[in-house]
């Protein structure tokens, strides 16, 4: 087990130092920049998206019969761009 443990500590040092140098000087700023605000679009699509949902389901009196945790659909691989 600390083994595993040892493993896991080894590749969250990894990662913090590859984000440390990914974002080192003007252009590491203007990646973090971008970044932070790709995930803050991203959110607000969703929500936006959900909410949109939620409105067509209600005008319908309609219900959406997949839940967080399902495993029918939303375990199905669809690909999607921005």
């Amino acid at each position: 087990m600390e083994n595993s443990d040892n493993t896991q500590q080894q590749k969250a040092d990894s990662f913090r130092l590859n984000r440390e140098i990914a974002y080192l000087g003007i252009v590491g700023h203007l990646r973090e920049e971008f970044c932070i605000n790709f995930i803050r679009k991203k959110q607000e699509f969703f929500k936006e998206l959900t909410k949109q949902q939620e409105e067509t389901l209600s005008a319908n009196s309609e219900t959406l019969s997949c839940f967080k945790g399902c495993s029918r659909c939303c375990s199905l691989f669809i690909g999607a761009s921005v």
